[in-house]
């Protein structure tokens, strides 16, 4: 199976003016080769494992955007995460589907670590991702360790690795879900650490109103650097390729402006209001 996508996506992070622009680009071209029942090999650019919403494309998650621990950036008021310039990374990934019950699914991979960008180093990223499927719902444990390197603005091999919980309760019988992840790592020679949790209800067969807040320390060794956000939102499915999702943001930043990464542009709030639709084909 192969897939190719071309779409508007977060800053080049290669462009030197980091507080740019979003552009429209490659975001996944790879290949799934299904060796047997149990092993399957990825290769080419696509969305990294790590955990549960770093994979997940706007079709697939509530809320418009994903925790600032996890991507951020320089376009929006918080600071940068572990995947400020996306999810999508070059490489190979090899799957190994769980073949009894209790096994978890896990994913071994081997990839540059700069993101869409040119690799301009010898410096490699691996990741080990463990994913347990339940009846009523799924938990897992993510791992990730390498360097990040560009051949323009950000300072070259710059550590970049962290280990992350989730889990999400969601099931069948009820009308409410609950989704929660935690991150804890380091990014441009800083110690990070960050969690959200996210509780939905399913008001009727085709609205969900939900509710997601969490909190991101982009350097435990400054105590007035957090951004906290609360985000409540509503997602009406129009049918089984359209939705509009509402959402309201009430933000913090308590960091200062910096011209270096990661950037920052508080403190203050951050408060926003957003209005998507989704349209699947």
């Amino acid at each position: 199976m192969g897939v190719i996508s071309w779409t508007r996506i977060g800053p080049d992070p290669l462009t030197t003016a980091l507080g740019s622009q979003t552009n429209t680009d490659w975001a996944m071209a790879f290949v799934d080769y299904k060796c047997n029942q149990t092993w399957t090999t990825r290769v080419g650019q696509a969305p990294d494992w790590f955990g549960l919403e770093t994979a997940q494309g706007s079709s697939k998650r509530m809320s418009l955007e994903r925790a600032a621990v996890l991507e951020g950036g320089p376009t929006l008021a918080t600071p940068m995460g572990l995947y400020f310039a996306g999810p999508w990374d070059e490489g190979v990934w090899l799957i190994r589907n769980p073949q009894k019950a209790g096994e978890p699914q896990a994913i071994l991979g081997y990839f540059s670590g700069n993101f869409r960008a040119r690799d301009t180093d010898t410096s490699k990223d691996v990741s080990l991702d463990l994913k347990w499927k339940k009846p009523w719902g799924e938990y897992g444990l993510s791992w990730l360790d390498g360097k990040f390197a560009t051949a323009g603005a950000l300072v070259p091999l710059n550590d970049r690795n962290a280990k992350l919980a989730y889990v999400r309760w969601d099931p069948q019988s009820s009308a409410f879900a609950l989704q929660a992840e935690y991150v804890d790592g380091k990014l441009f020679g800083n110690s990070i650490n960050g969690a959200y949790a996210q509780l939905e209800y399913k008001m009727t067969p085709q609205g969900t109103a939900f509710v997601k807040a969490e909190e991101y320390d982009p350097n435990d060794a400054n105590a007035s650097d957090s951004y906290r956000a609360l985000h409540v939102g509503y997602q009406h499915r129009l049918d089984a390729n359209n939705a509009l999702t509402l959402q309201y943001t009430v933000g913090y930043n308590q960091a200062g402006q910096v011209a270096a990464p990661p950037l920052r542009p508080g403190p203050g709030r951050d408060d926003q209001l957003g209005l998507q639709w989704q349209l699947g084909f």
